[in-house]
């Protein structure tokens, strides 16, 4: 039989670290763990105390405290999910510009270790050079082959359009040499996406 409080820590713990991982560990994990996980218990508990207060004087006490609790509870929620939509938003965003200055370099022969290293020290994005330099962490600290890293990255990043190009490059990097031009098919029609976007949005506005 499963036990519901064992049940409902699990789903705390797989929830918040799901979106400490999509934030690029961007976050306070334990105390946003803390917060999900206690402070429904410690409401539950309170709203229990004001129906059987007989003080009203208490009873506006225990509600204040209620009210207080779940603001921060809220805030805690929206403060891990908005880490994790802004930096959606930002490789949505900027990923484009990143591609065009990948697809020179992965012609003129670097490495694969050697681009992402390379993209970490000229990434303008933060949000963007962030992940290249946890990819890099992950192969000097913590022992992972680049194309492990890599994937590893794919799995942190939310962002479809990041998702798309990195695969792309971790399939064929090390069976294609026409890697770049590859990459440029996509970027041409990533260019062309946002083209049409602006364009239909114009016409909507006119």
């Amino acid at each position: 039989m499963i036990n519901p409080l064992a049940a409902y820590r699990r789903w705390v713990y797989d929830y918040v670290n799901r979106l400490y991982l999509l934030s690029g560990y961007d976050f306070n994990r334990d105390f946003t763990v803390a917060v999900v996980m206690y402070t429904p218990m410690v409401i539950v508990t309170l709203i229990a105390a004001y129906v059987l207060a007989p003080i009203s004087v208490v009873r506006s006490l225990l509600l204040l405290a209620v009210i207080v609790l779940l603001v921060d509870y809220l805030s805690v929620l929206i403060y891990a999910n908005a880490k994790v939509y802004v930096r959606s938003s930002h490789f949505e965003r900027y990923l484009t510009n990143t591609l065009m200055v990948m697809i020179p370099l992965i012609a003129s022969g670097l490495t694969l270790e050697e681009l992402i290293s390379t993209l970490a020290n000229i990434e303008r994005d933060p949000y963007i050079a962030r992940e290249f330099r946890l990819i890099l962490r992950d192969t000097r600290e913590g022992g992972m082959d680049i194309l492990t890293a890599l994937r590893a990255s794919l799995n942190r990043v939310p962002s479809r359009t990041y998702s798309e190009i990195f695969s792309l490059i971790a399939e064929t990097y090390l069976i294609s040499a026409n890697l770049a031009d590859i990459l440029m098919l996509k970027l041409e029609y990533l260019v062309r996406n946002k083209y049409n976007r602006l364009r239909s949005t114009t016409k909507r506005l006119v």
